[in-house]
């Protein structure tokens, strides 16, 4: 078995997400899954339990940097394209043959209306 990076040539994607999560950090998941089928990047969900006792959650990081908190402008929410346009931004490599998920796309978007809409 192969042993676990401590750390990783490209920017981390990170999920803080509530217990147990709702529809936006659902969302974040689904859209975290579509973006790891694009790119070559790592990819960690942490509970709010289990990320400190100041963390706000949803929140979504691309490693130092942060892209979307509760209460900013996105609501914690994060989009495919956003993600897409900051990982191309980074350098992150495209993957040469996409993941499954590029494939039905159009379940995807179905699953994305059965979660529900995002709450403004």
């Amino acid at each position: 078995m192969a042993s676990h990076p401590d750390t990783f040539s490209v920017p981390e994607l990170v999920l803080i997400n509530n217990d147990p999560p709702g529809i936006r950090c659902n969302r974040n998941l689904q859209v975290a899954a579509q973006i790891h089928n694009q790119f070559c990047v790592p990819l960690r969900v942490v509970p709010r339990s289990m990320a400190g006792s100041d963390a706000i959650a949803p929140a979504v990081y691309l490693g130092d940097q942060l892209v979307t908190i509760h209460s900013d402008s996105h609501n914690g929410v994060v989009s495919k394209q956003l993600l897409g346009k900051m990982l191309r931004k980074a350098g992150i490599p495209s993957r040469d043959k996409p993941g499954r998920l590029e494939e039905i796309e159009d379940a995807m978007e179905t699953l994305q209306h059965t979660i529900g809409e995002v709450p403004s």
